[in-house]
């Protein structure tokens, strides 16, 4: 048994790695060909074909791949509703539950978009390539999928955290 938690937490901590790496390029040849783009544009005066699109898409990876990384680090908006109440605040157990009860909420809900960006995905295949920049369409569509994949991984790593911690709250 531990050696399949140890082997699961080097998984986890490589997926990690792996997301913040692909995160920080991105954002960095996101700047560099705006950068690229406007020096061409307003100096040279004549502009890039497919930079704009190329940038377009690492938005849209950022945007997904940073939802996973948002879930990961548990940085994502919380509402304090529920955990205002008498009932949640005469216990931390009660809070752990409450925790769980979320990040159940959150796999079933990144599972459900992942379904529903995998009709996205396969739509992909038929639809060509990109207008300027020729990227087949396939790649920008597959981030859906792939971030809400991970999110959904995240929240259910989340998850098994808070059960496993439950027993050492409760005593």
């Amino acid at each position: 048994m531990q050696f399949m938690m140890q082997i699961s937490r080097s998984a986890i901590q490589f997926i990690q790695k792996c997301e913040n790496i692909l995160l920080a390029l991105a954002a960095i040849i996101s700047t560099v060909g705006v950068c690229i783009d406007v020096f061409c544009r307003y100096v040279l005066l004549d502009p890039m074909l497919g930079t704009e699109e190329v940038v377009r898409y690492l938005q849209i990876f950022m945007t997904f791949f940073g939802l996973a990384a948002v879930v990961r680090l548990k940085s994502h908006i919380n509402l304090d509703i529920l955990s205002d109440l008498q009932f949640f605040k005469r216990r931390e157990v009660n809070l752990r539950v409450l925790g769980m009860i979320v990040e159940l909420i959150g796999v079933l809900i990144c599972i459900f978009l992942a379904r529903l960006s995998y009709n996205f995905f396969h739509l992909g295949f038929s639809a060509g390539v990109s207008a300027a920049a020729g990227i087949p369409l396939v790649i920008p569509y597959s981030f859906l999928l792939l971030g809400f994949s991970l999110a959904s991984v995240h929240h259910a790593v989340n998850f098994i955290m808070n059960m496993m911690d439950l027993p050492r709250r409760a005593k």
